[in-house]
C-alpha cells in the first residue's frame, strides 16, 4: 500500500511539474500592410502573410534532425513545423495592366523545419529553417487576396494575371544569436547574424534584440518566452522589444524574376535583378503572455528590396497557446 501511495504522488508531481512547463506551443500569425502605428493602411509590396505553427520540445536521444547544429549538450531544443502564405502586390491594384516599376503580383506557399537550439548557460542559440514550397498560381495568392477583399468589402485586385509564374521553393536559413548584457532580469540585450540560401531568397543579415519588462530568459527557449505557467501564481510575462536589423539581400524570388527576362512583361523590373541589395529594418513591439495564452502585436520597417523600389510597412499580431 506504501509503494502504491508514493507511485501516485511521485504521478501526481511530474504531472504538477509538466503542468507547469509546457513542453508544445501552437501559434497563429498574420502580416498585414494595413495594420501599422500611423493607422494609415494600404495594399501593396508584402502586403499580408499567415503562419500556422506547431513547436514542441525535443527528448534526450531525439535523432530527427540531427543535422541541425544545437547549442551544447545541455541546450533546449524546440522543433516547429509551419504552413505559411505570404503575398505581394504593387501599389495600384485597381489596374490590370503590367505595371514594370512596382513590386509584382506574386504568392508563396511554403512549408519550414526548424530547430531552435538554446543554451540557458552559455546565454547563446541556433536557429536553423529548412523551406520548401511555391511561388506562382499554385500558391493560390490570388484566390487569398480576393477573398478576403471581397469579405470585408475592399476594392478587388486586378491583375493577379500578371503573377510571378509558378517557381519551386528550396531555402536554407540560419540563425545565431547572443547574450551581450542584461540587468536584473528586466532588461536583454542580444546581438544576432545570419544567412539565407536557396531558391526563395539568398542573403545576410546582422541584428540587435533589446527586451525590457517582466519576461522569462531569452534563453531559456522560445515556448519559455510564450508562457508564465513556470513563473509564480498570479505573474504574467509583459515586456517590450525593438530589434534593429542590416542585412544584403543577392536575390529574393518574390521582388525579381530572372526566368521572365525577354518576356512582354519584362520592363523596367529586369534592370535591377541580380545587382544586390543592402537594406536595413527596424521591428517593434509587445509581448503578453498569461497561464497558457500569448498575444504579441509589432511593427515591421524594412527599406527597399532592390533598387527602384521604395521601403514599408507592416504590423504583425501572433496569438499562441502552450501546454
Amino acid at each position: 500500500m506504501r509503494k502504491f501511495i508514493l507511485l501516485v504522488f511521485i504521478y501526481i508531481t511530474q504531472e504538477a511539474v509538466h503542468a507547469q512547463s509546457p513542453e508544445r506551443l501552437f501559434r497563429f500569425q498574420t502580416d498585414n500592410d494595413f495594420m501599422n502605428i500611423n493607422l494609415k493602411g494600404t495594399d501593396r509590396a508584402y502586403t499580408g502573410g499567415t503562419r500556422l505553427e506547431y513547436f514542441y520540445t525535443g527528448k534526450p536521444g531525439d535523432i530527427h534532425a540531427g543535422f541541425m547544429p544545437k547549442a551544447g549538450q545541455s541546450a533546449i531544443n524546440v522543433y516547429g513545423i509551419s504552413l505559411s502564405q505570404m503575398l505581394y502586390t504593387p501599389e495600384n491594384i485597381a489596374s490590370n495592366e503590367y505595371i514594370p516599376d512596382d513590386y509584382p503580383y506574386a504568392g508563396a506557399l511554403f512549408i519550414t523545419h526548424s530547430l531552435l537550439s538554446s543554451s540557458p548557460d552559455d546565454k547563446y542559440s541556433v536557429h536553423t529553417e529548412i523551406i520548401a514550397g511555391l511561388r506562382g498560381k499554385a500558391a493560390f495568392g490570388e484566390e487569398t487576396q480576393t477573398g478576403l477583399h471581397r469579405l470585408v468589402d475592399n476594392k478587388e485586385p486586378k491583375g493577379w494575371d500578371h503573377q510571378l509564374e509558378n517557381k519551386m521553393l528550396l531555402n536554407l536559413n540560419l540563425t545565431t544569436e547572443k547574450l551581450l548584457l542584461e540587468s536584473g532580469g528586466n532588461m536583454e540585450v542580444i546581438a544576432g547574424g545570419g544567412f539565407q540560401l536557396g531558391s526563395m531568397n539568398s542573403g545576410a543579415t546582422v541584428h540587435t534584440l533589446i527586451r525590457v519588462g517582466k519576461m522569462n530568459p531569452y534563453f531559456n527557449g522560445l515556448i519559455s518566452r510564450h508562457t508564465s505557467l513556470n513563473e509564480a501564481k498570479g505573474k504574467m510575462q509583459f515586456y517590450f522589444f525593438i530589434k534593429p536589423e542590416a542585412g544584403y539581400t543577392l536575390y529574393n524570388c518574390m521582388v525579381e524574376n530572372p526566368e521572365r527576362s525577354g518576356s512582354e512583361d519584362s520592363g523596367a523590373q529586369q534592370d535591377h535583378v541580380s545587382r544586390g541589395k543592402f537594406f536595413t529594418g527596424l521591428e517593434y513591439g509587445m509581448i503578453l503572455s498569461q497561464g497558457r495564452f500569448s498575444l504579441a502585436v509589432s511593427e515591421r520597417h524594412l527599406s527597399s528590396p532592390r533598387q527602384g523600389l521604395y521601403a514599408h510597412v507592416y504590423g504583425n499580431i501572433s496569438i499562441g497557446y502552450n501546454w
